[in-house]
């Protein structure tokens, strides 16, 4: 049974900010809460548009366990390397990367396609 109060893992730090700003709103509290919040808002966005065909699998928990850890690997390096390293909150979707390397094993050719996405998704802006 869960606890009525507990906190999911990855929402630590989103909590902490909002009670930052509830017990001290000051523009410095609200402007964290704020960026935390558009942070999240891009990585949902981001993988959305990655991988559409398998947001109702994952909504629902239903992707399959891993077993292309060459392919799993290779997604998520091209995610780090073209976007940003994984955090907290974005380790939710690494769920994503599972079905779809799950999913190119009929067609492993189509790896290339899935990391082309990734790189276009967010070029590096430095």
């Amino acid at each position: 049974m869960l606890n009525d109060f507990a906190v999911d893992s990855r929402d630590v730090n989103l909590h902490q900010l909002y009670w930052n700003v509830k017990n001290d709103p000051t523009i410095e509290n609200m402007h964290a809460l704020e960026a935390e919040l558009k942070m999240r808002t891009t990585i949902d966005e981001r993988f959305q548009a990655l991988f559409p065909h398998h947001l109702d699998a994952i909504k629902n928990k239903a992707y399959p366990l891993p077993t292309d850890f060459d392919c799993l690997r290779n997604l998520v390096e091209t995610y780090e390397e073209s976007c940003e390293k994984l955090n907290d909150y974005s380790l939710k979707w690494v769920s994503a990367f599972v079905a779809e390397c799950e999913g190119l094993k009929s067609a492993p050719e189509a790896r290339l396609n899935t990391v082309e996405k990734i790189k276009a998704a967010c070029p590096k802006t430095e």
